[in-house]
């Protein structure tokens, strides 16, 4: 995962992603809409077969580091 972590660095991806002005929600407990579309990434990277699969990124404490 730190090599993906690496190429999603390198690529500018996250940056990218923040200048696309996706939509953002108005909740207090809101997740940004770049960090979701990254959790979905590494879930598929990690082989979650659904996207209710990716709540695991979120709790995973690795991951959590990896990724910030």
């Amino acid at each position: 995962m730190k090599e993906m972590k690496i190429l999603v660095d390198q690529t500018g991806t996250r940056k990218k992603l923040a200048e696309l002005g996706l939509p953002e929600s108005k909740s207090n407990n809101r997740i940004d809409a770049v960090g979701i579309i990254e959790s979905f990434w590494v879930g598929i990277w990690i082989g979650c077969f659904r996207f209710s699969h990716t709540a695991v990124v979120q709790v995973d404490e690795v991951l959590r580091q990896v990724f910030g």
